[in-house]
């Protein structure tokens, strides 16, 4: 028997507007908190962010020296037992091109009850985040991942969205079996630390303590997106940064 062929999507564009609209169809409440660019990891382009900021998207290229850092940020995770938090919401990636919809998920779940807000974030009823989150907030990332893609009546609602936010970006759509060298992340503060959640990582990656919650965004651009990525391929200018945060007065 010939092995199953891995699901693949067409990847989202790292644009806010498209992104908004999209976790706002899957019963996110963006009138209150909605994605916003970041010009830059440096501290005047974070001043200009509404607070709070609960999440960041990182877009990045793939290669070598990416691959190689990531497993070494693992490594190091590992070797050196970093906590992780029991609060945290993690899940693999299983389909290809996904992990824009991943890291999407990842920034919602683990905002819901953010340490940075005064009141829980409350879902759509009955949305595709609320049925999903409820059915997997008790697995493991392995079957979280394998749900999102062959999960009942959830996969079709979800790939359908995120087939139509795809095609709503300003770039050329690229084929479905079209090899695509740009990846998507989540950073995310979850009781006190600072967490890389990757899908393809294998585990949450702990960056260490935010010194307050208002610091979040410049520690984690620092720490993760500047130290992670930037400096480790120097020569590369494709990185792209959103931020979730407040939707009031959002530039």
């Amino acid at each position: 028997m010939s092995e199953k062929r891995r699901k693949q999507w067409i990847p989202l564009e790292s644009n806010p507007e498209v992104i908004t609209k999209y976790i706002n169809s899957l019963g996110f409440p963006t009138t209150l908190y909605s994605l916003t660019d970041v010009l830059s990891w440096e501290e005047w382009a974070i001043d200009m962010l509404p607070q709070p900021v609960l999440a960041l998207f990182l877009l990045y290229p793939i290669s070598d020296r990416s691959r190689t850092a990531r497993q070494e940020r693992v490594s190091l995770c590992e070797a050196e037992n970093r906590e992780i938090s029991q609060n945290l919401y993690y899940m693999k990636q299983t389909v290809g091109n996904a992990c824009g919809t991943i890291a999407a998920i990842h920034a919602i779940a683990n905002s819901l009850n953010s340490e940075l807000l005064s009141q829980r974030i409350i879902l759509a009823e009955g949305s595709f985040l609320q049925r999903f989150l409820d059915r997997t907030w008790n697995l493991t990332p392995e079957e979280r991942g394998r749900l999102l893609e062959e999960g009942e009546d959830l996969e079709s609602d979800i790939e359908s969205e995120h087939q139509r936010a795809a095609a709503e970006g300003q770039s050329r759509v690229p084929g479905h079996n079209e090899r695509v060298d740009l990846h998507f992340i989540a950073i995310v503060p979850k009781d006190g630390y600072i967490y890389e959640l990757d899908g393809r990582a294998g585990i949450p990656i702990n960056h260490g303590r935010y010194s307050a919650p208002q610091k979040f965004a410049k520690e984690a651009c620092l720490k993760v997106i500047k130290e992670g990525f930037m400096d480790v391929d120097p020569e590369e200018l494709r990185f792209n940064i959103l931020a979730l945060a407040s939707a009031e007065n959002s530039f």
